[in-house]
């Protein structure tokens, strides 16, 4: 499952996480690149007004989405946090990651 900044766009990111964990094959894998918010007070204040601009307002800015990801039966096994280059800075905080099921990665 490949999740290209659609996961902060969902207003039930545990539902929808129960349901990649549901259409995943066997070994499978989620990779995901997504926007976070940036760690610390700055990151409060910057999704608190970014959530005031149009383009974004629809956007769940102000999740932890590996953290989500890791309250499920997923495992992030590569994670990496990057900056695009964007002209909305409350989209320029990204995290890029790959995710296995628990129990595939114990084997």
């Amino acid at each position: 499952v490949v999740s290209i900044a659609a996961l902060t766009e969902l207003a039930d990111l545990p539902g929808a996480l129960r349901g990649i964990d549901a259409v995943l094959q066997p070994e499978g894998e989620l990779l995901f690149v997504e926007p976070v918010v940036r760690p610390g007070w700055s990151g409060v204040v910057g999704a608190s007004a970014g959530s005031m601009l149009r383009a974004v307002r629809d956007h769940h800015l102000g999740r932890d989405v590996p953290l989500a990801i890791r309250a499920t039966r997923f495992i992030i096994t590569d994670i990496e946090r990057l900056t695009m280059p964007t002209s909305l800075w409350p989209l320029r905080p990204f995290v890029q990651g790959r995710a296995m099921r628990f129990e595939e990665v114990a084997r």
